[in-house]
């Protein structure tokens, strides 16, 4: 069977890095073929469906900033998938039904949501979490095509450094390092990191790990990194703007406690980056993250929002050696139960299911 797997992929996006990983374990037992939907637009609709359909199936990574957004008259990822001959798979990335919109705007992104996923010739979604899952049967879509296969968690890179010397070279040298990994985006949580910095211990030093997304035009990075410079913590909080691949190694080691202190969430590379290298995370009490526990318990969980929390539970870690390496054992655990050679292997059977 021949998979036409459409993504980002030269790009710095995390759907471009989970999808490069997994493509990576996929090709070991079956034939795929990248499809790039870097830089594409509906002028591209053409090619790439001559590309899919060239195929004995389309795997289709959705996202909506991959297909213009979500203004009806703009997205064209309706086009895309309405041409498409073969039977098409659709990995659901972001899901927005606008549950704190206004009525007519919920009602909107639900008639949208369900237009674009809910196509003749989709044999199967995929969704990395239940709650997501939960959310595609309540627009109508037959639950019977969709699958959970949750994120998995990809292998390390080796470790070349120390963590003092990674300390010493991001200028925090005897330092206790927490981060926060990713872009700089609304739902993760960088605004209530701030507020929590200032209960950290003394010897503690806050990192975002990373900068604005390329195709970010919100204002919200700058907002955050000016919320930085008046909070009066600029001793406390460092920022490194965008990281390359070479200098993630570098941070990870550095780095005593992951926080992700996310608003929402359907999955999230960086957690799993983070449990590969054996890092403590401390995370919201969100779906996702109840769901990551209860396959394998690694995260120590705070509430949505509440930065007196956050502190405290990341003070609690670092304040106790046992409790450390615990956190640090229990993430290492689920890399090893939920890896990407995992994922890839749920995937292959999505395959098959359709290739019956």
């Amino acid at each position: 069977m021949r998979v036409a797997y459409a993504s980002s992929w030269d790009v710095p996006c995390g759907v471009a890095q989970y999808s490069r990983s997994l493509v990576g374990e996929l090709r070991k037992t079956h034939r795929v073929d990248v499809v790039s939907l870097d830089g594409c637009t509906a002028q591209s609709v053409p090619e790439l469906v001559r590309r899919l359909n060239d195929s004995d199936a389309a795997h289709i990574q959705h996202q909506y900033s991959f297909f213009g957004g979500m203004a009806v008259h703009r997205n064209w990822f309706y086009s895309l998938l309405s041409n498409i001959k073969v039977p098409a798979i659709v990995t659901v990335h972001d899901l927005d039904l606008g549950e704190t919109d206004k009525p007519h705007i919920r009602i909107y992104k639900r008639l949208f949501n369900r237009r674009i996923l809910a196509g003749r010739n989709v044999q199967r979604l995929i969704t990395h979490s239940k709650e997501y899952h939960d959310k595609l049967a309540g627009l109508g879509i037959n639950p019977g095509i969709i699958r959970i296969i949750p994120e998995g968690a990809p292998q390390p890179a080796p470790r070349a450094i120390s963590a003092e010397d990674a300390k010493a070279e991001l200028g925090i040298p005897g330092k206790r390092a927490v981060t926060l990994f990713g872009f700089i985006v609304r739902r993760k949580g960088h605004s209530v990191a701030i507020d929590a910095a200032r209960y950290f211990d003394k010897d503690t030093v806050l990192l975002f790990a990373g900068g604005a997304h390329p195709v970010d035009k919100s204002g919200f990075p700058e907002s955050i990194i000016e919320q930085v410079r008046t909070s009066g913590l600029e001793d406390k909080i460092r920022v490194t703007g965008y990281l390359p691949d070479d200098k993630v190694p570098v941070v990870m080691a550095a780095t005593d406690v992951v926080i992700s202190p996310f608003t929402s969430a359907s999955n999230s590379g960086s957690i799993l980056k983070s449990v590969a290298c054996g890092k403590p995370v401390v995370a919201s009490d969100l779906p996702l993250m109840q769901e990551i526990n209860a396959r394998t318990p690694c995260l120590t969980l705070c509430r949505p929002g509440n930065p007196e929390d956050l502190a405290c539970k990341v003070n609690e870690l670092l304040g106790d050696e046992e409790s450390l390496r615990a956190a640090r054992d229990a993430s290492s655990a689920y890399a090893r139960n939920w890896s990407v050679e995992w994922a890839a292997a749920k995937t292959g059977k999505v395959y098959e299911e359709i290739d019956k």
